[in-house]
């Protein structure tokens, strides 16, 4: 069994597209379930990128 901690489950009621937007910036969506009135996504946020100095 692999076991992953860095996983976060979000639920949304009365959501609209742009609060969809704004919460999956910088997340990884590994399962999104859209329902009448609710959403729900299982995401893990997304490594920072560094800017590699020459």
């Amino acid at each position: 069994m692999i076991q992953d901690n860095d996983l976060e489950l979000v639920t949304i009621r009365h959501f609209n597209e742009d609060i969809l937007k704004d919460m999956k910036k910088n997340k990884l969506i590994l399962f999104e379930e859209k329902l009448q009135d609710t959403v729900q996504m299982v995401v893990r946020n997304l490594p920072k990128m560094k800017r590699k100095e020459h």
